[in-house]
């Protein structure tokens, strides 16, 4: 799955083989020109920053979120 995020302070070689908690329900969204089909999580820190959510203990990949 593709997602487009408004991440910037993360180098994609970072987040590759990282686990992370998305939102992949809903229906794919074309976002300038590029199909976004699902929405990664994350929380801004005190600087203003965009911090990836991901889960404290290994799970599954596809686990629902609760």
């Amino acid at each position: 799955m593709w997602s487009s995020a408004q991440i910037t302070n993360y180098e994609p070689a970072d987040l590759i083989g990282s686990l992370v908690v998305c939102v992949c329900n809903f229906a794919p969204k074309n976002i300038a020109g590029f199909t976004s089909e699902l929405l990664i999580l994350g929380a801004k820190d005190s600087d203003g920053k965009v911090i990836v959510l991901s889960p404290r203990s290994e799970v599954a990949a596809g686990e629902a979120v609760y």
